[in-house]
């Protein structure tokens, strides 16, 4: 267990930033694409959750992902607790948050089940790639 000195210091030697009643916007962050998953893993709360099985809208993620560009955002994550595999627009939700919004960096993460080879090379051909 460490000294409440040592806790102390520890607060203190934050940036001056992060020593405020409004922190600073984070650098990286996620938007759920779809809320909908292939598979129902026991240790996932997607499917124990409450909600519509459903993809965002268009519409609400471009004014998202433009928004936290223009704050600062620079890593966007297209994806949550849903598979963002299963969303037909993901590619292009990709090229929109690099090209349109200049995110630096676009990530993800899945299961895998869909990541094929062929969708992944129809992927890289619809320009997931900036």
């Amino acid at each position: 267990m460490q000294s409440i000195t040592t806790r102390v210091e520890r607060l203190a030697s934050l940036a001056s930033e992060y020593r405020s009643s409004v922190p600073p916007v984070p650098k990286s962050i996620k938007i759920e694409l779809t809320a909908r998953c292939d598979f129902k893993c026991h240790f996932c709360a997607s499917h124990t959750r409450p909600r519509a099985r459903s993809d965002m809208p268009w519409e609400r993620f471009s004014r998202l992902a433009r928004e936290l560009r223009g704050l600062g955002v620079e890593q966007l994550g297209v994806f949550y607790l849903g598979e963002s595999l299963l969303c037909d627009w993901l590619a292009e939700a990709i090229r929109y948050a690099k090209r349109e919004c200049g995110y630096p960096y676009v990530f993800l993460t899945t299961n895998g089940r869909l990541a094929t080879p062929r969708a992944c090379a129809t992927a890289c051909w619809r320009g997931w790639t900036a």
